[in-house]
């Protein structure tokens, strides 16, 4: 299992609530202010504050939910779990056609589907607009989330799908060990 980087996951939550609280605090203030007096600026910033403490509350009841979750990548003899903030995929070995590096605003994984395989991509949430989900049916993913070198992650995921043999060791030591040895 690659795991998403649980600093980045902590930054995201961290984020939210403390915008959550900003904005709410500024909608509480132009709230009271516009019941005293109806001025059209403090309406516009209560709407404004109002709306984003919304957006940003959905986003934290998403979170709780578990729809919104610290994502991973999961290498199985079978196939690949991508579980990212927003949604899961699944591909497997045998209707993959490559495994290639690529960018979208920093480093990008992407496991091309062979044309005739069906994928398997479910969404939890529809709050985040994830950009590699555009690239459906194929599987990307993004590394900048990773808790590892993205690098070691492609050639992980380049080696397993170029020797179907090796997948036996998927989820024992001796993926691990060769992981560690540098072995992909």
């Amino acid at each position: 299992m690659i795991p998403y980087s649980r600093g980045l996951a902590l930054s995201y939550l961290v984020m939210c609530v403390a915008a959550f609280a900003l904005f709410l605090f500024v909608a509480v203030v132009a709230v009271i202010v516009v019941v005293g007096d109806p001025d059209a600026a403090m309406v516009i910033t209560m709407a404004v504050s109002l709306g984003f403490a919304g957006y940003l509350g959905w986003t934290l009841v998403e979170m709780s939910r578990k729809r919104l979750l610290r994502g991973d990548v999961v290498l199985t003899k079978q196939g690949v779990w991508h579980r990212s903030w927003a949604f899961e995929s699944y591909q497997p070995w045998d209707g993959t056609a490559s495994v290639s590096p690529g960018d979208m605003k920093g480093q990008l994984i992407t496991l091309a589907r062979v044309s005739n395989s069906q994928p398997h991509i479910v969404r939890r949430s529809r709050i985040w607009n994830q950009p590699e989900y555009k690239l459906a049916p194929h599987t990307a993913i993004r590394g900048l989330y990773l808790a590892v070198d993205p690098a070691l992650a492609l050639h992980a995921l380049r080696f397993y799908h170029e020797n179907p043999a090796a997948r036996a060791e998927l989820g024992t030591e001796a993926a691990v060990r060769r992981l560690q040895a540098g072995g992909v």
